[in-house]
């Protein structure tokens, strides 16, 4: 007997760890920011885009539940009523954490200079509020990192306060840093950033525990330098040491740093006389 051509999978493809944790994360941001129940959000979506469905009376709504936890990703931005699409249009919650560059960080890959690139991209692009880069370093500074070669964010300490700030975008800046100092003196320094980020991501936002294994999971398979940090569940108690020389602010910085200031405050027409 002739075999016959092999059969097409059922349903849809298996869904990646990482097509599963972004929406979930941004439906958490947009319930947290509603203050409705998941039940009462998921009415909501359905009284937007097919109302007959609860004129008909159908069983209590529990796509929602499915989604936060991550166990399921709803349809993309392309279907005509799918969660996503309505969500990015209605709930700026949800928009700043799907549209987050962090997605698109942890796509990125391994080669350094896209890694360069990414991050000054993610500055002069505006992709992540001021407020947070003010956390990391002065603007003045920032900028003129762009004059050397290497990630914006590759100093421990430049990441360093963004560990009590639960949002993908911190993580992002965090996870540069990271990358940045793969198998460098600095890497285990980024990773304590990474655990008590983590730690502290837990305590505020209170994601469901299929979610946080989701996360871990993310991370170790887009990020191989947080397989430490993910394998025997280091991140719970890998502890971060400030008092560390990557954290401190060597006297050639300051000497920069007071030189630069000089610098700026000298009127226009004495820094020509010098330069001529």
């Amino acid at each position: 007997m002739t075999p016959g051509p092999p059969r097409r999978p059922r349903g849809r493809p298996k869904q990646t760890s990482l097509e599963r944790l972004r929406p979930a994360w941004a439906l958490l941001s947009m319930q947290r920011a509603s203050g409705l129940s998941w039940g009462a959000l998921e009415r909501t979506y359905i009284a937007a885009v097919a109302p007959e469905r609860l004129e008909r009376g159908v069983r209590k709504p529990d796509a929602f539940l499915r989604y936060r936890k991550a166990d399921q990703a709803p349809r993309g931005v392309t279907a005509l009523h799918s969660p996503v699409r309505w969500a990015l249009k209605h709930h700026p919650a949800f928009a700043r954490t799907y549209e987050s560059p962090l997605f698109e960080l942890l796509t990125l890959g391994h080669d350094p200079d896209t890694l360069i690139q990414f991050s000054r991209d993610i500055h002069t692009l505006n992709r992540v509020t001021n407020e947070l880069l003010s956390l990391t370093m002065p603007m003045k500074a920032l900028i003129s990192l762009h004059r050397f070669h290497g990630p914006l964010w590759k100093a421990p300490k430049s990441v360093v306060a963004l560990r009590h700030v639960a949002e993908p975008d911190a993580l992002c800046l965090i996870l540069i840093a990271l990358k940045a100092n793969s198998g460098g003196a600095n890497e285990q320094p980024c990773l304590a950033i990474a655990g008590e980020w983590l730690r502290n991501w837990i305590i505020k936002v209170e994601p469901h525990e299929n979610l946080i294994e989701c996360m871990l999971q993310t991370l170790a398979e887009c990020v191989p330098e947080t397989k430490a940090l993910v394998q025997g569940d280091a991140w719970k108690t890998l502890a971060l040491d400030l008092s560390s020389p990557c954290f401190l602010t060597s006297r050639e910085e300051l000497l920069i740093e007071g030189l630069r200031s000089l610098w700026l405050r000298t009127p226009c027409s004495t820094r020509n006389s010098f330069s001529a």
